[in-house]
């Protein structure tokens, strides 16, 4: 798997791991709040005053706008291995982004890549 299938979310908790339900009550778990406080508090939400589930879905619409955009600037900055998973990063980001124009010319750059695959040979002096 790379880097590009697989996001720091997939090490995260299981929501069923972050809240306890008592009635129509919500409550964060210790993995909850460590989960969930950085990025409700980035959208000016204070996890303390999350305690419904409608609450919670709200909290969580919100805050996605500044969640994709902290992931899509982790996506952008990791180093690539190669000038294809460089491509295919800014690819994604640019999908990300909404970046039409940007997608459409590297598509067509790895469509070329894909039709006409080259491969390096790597000599020593």
């Amino acid at each position: 798997m790379n880097d590009l299938e697989q996001s720091d979310d997939d090490d995260l908790p299981a929501i069923e791991q972050c809240i306890v339900l008592d009635g129509d009550r919500l409550h964060f778990t210790q993995v909850g709040l460590a989960r969930f406080r950085e990025r409700f508090g980035r959208a000016g939400i204070d996890i303390r005053n999350v305690t419904s589930g409608e609450q919670l879905m709200r909290a969580l619409e919100a805050s996605f706008p500044a969640y994709w955009e902290r992931e899509v600037a982790r996506i952008a900055a990791k180093k690539p291995r190669s000038h294809r998973e460089g491509i295919e990063r800014a690819y994604v980001v640019a999908i990300a982004l909404g970046d039409t124009e940007q997608k459409t010319r590297l598509k067509a750059i790895l469509d070329r890549l894909n039709t006409h695959p080259l491969s390096l040979i790597r000599t020593t002096e």
